[in-house]
């Protein structure tokens, strides 16, 4: 006699949007309608997951986008990334959504994630102004400085009025807060 048993996948943890720049954190602010979002899903038993995602408006009653069953081989404790296209196509306008995940196995599907909220807008905020010495903008096709060889910034609120600090991250390490005018 042979026992198999099979424990129901835990909620997802972990949850993260990309494209965003006041906040990742939910409530995220995004620029694009078409953002890219992840989550963490693991089992107690191992193996290879399937990750579902749902996008509803804000008030969580209406399903905008689902990514099925297209999210496939998982591996328990990791996470993948799936692009929300609207079911009616196009991207998602201005305006604010949430989202969820749930991990699957072949036999079952865990609970939901908590919701995460987040802003589209596209147009709200405008890039800063930088500019540095030496390292200049290689608009006229010379690079400007080297490895080892410092280098000063100058950040620029390009016409924002209400700019209190910049965040910088540099090749993936940690960010970076200055305040406005420093």
């Amino acid at each position: 006699m042979e026992l198999v048993y099979n424990r129901t996948p835990n909620a997802p943890t972990g949850l993260a949007i990309d494209s965003c720049y006041t906040s990742c954190a939910s409530p995220a602010a995004v620029r694009s309608g078409t953002p890219q979002i992840r989550a963490t899903v693991s089992d107690p038993d191992g193996g290879v997951l399937r990750a579902e995602y749902e996008v509803f408006n804000s008030a969580g009653t209406t399903r905008l986008a689902a990514s099925g069953s297209t999210v496939t081989g998982v591996s328990s404790g990791s996470a993948r990334w799936w692009r929300i296209v609207p079911s009616a196509g196009g991207a998602l306008p201005t305006g604010t959504y949430q989202w969820r995940a749930r991990a699957c196995d072949s036999w079952t599907c865990g609970a939901y994630s908590g919701w995460f909220v987040f802003e589209v807008v596209p147009d709200d905020l405008t890039l800063p102004t930088v500019s540095g010495n030496p390292y200049a903008e290689m608009s006229a096709g010379t690079w400007n400085g080297g490895p080892g060889q410092a280098g000063t910034f100058t950040f620029g609120p390009n016409g924002a009025s209400n700019v209190t600090e910049y965040v910088y991250q540099l090749n993936g390490g940690n960010a970076v807060t200055v305040a406005a005018g420093t």
